[in-house]
């Protein structure tokens, strides 16, 4: 099974943090978002769950309930961090490189 952390202001560095029940709206239809009680963290997802409740999928390991759309929703969180980092890198880039290559 698969888990969103829990995350304090200090941690989300003014990055827009929703509650259990916006990230399951805005999720879209189909994804289960479910509030388990608080438990210690797991080197993997994997590791937390017995052998018997996953299946394989090539070579990984996949909990069972894990399906499209929960992957749709991880590819979507990637793509958000993804995109922030592509905002950060162009806002780096306006200042220029602060070397001697700006300089004629």
């Amino acid at each position: 099974r698969l888990a969103l952390a829990a995350a304090c202001a200090g941690c989300v560095r003014g990055r827009t943090s929703v509650t259990l029940a916006a990230f399951a709206r805005l999720a879209g239809e189909g994804l289960r978002v479910v509030a388990a009680p608080a438990v210690a963290p797991v080197a993997s997802a994997t590791a937390a769950a017995p052998a018997s409740a996953s299946r394989t999928v090539g070579a990984a390991a996949l909990p069972d309930g894990l399906g499209v759309p929960e992957l749709v929703a991880e590819a979507a969180l990637l793509q958000a961090r993804l995109d922030w980092f592509q905002s950060q890198l162009a806002r780096l880039g306006e200042h220029g490189t602060g070397g001697t290559a700006d300089r004629d």
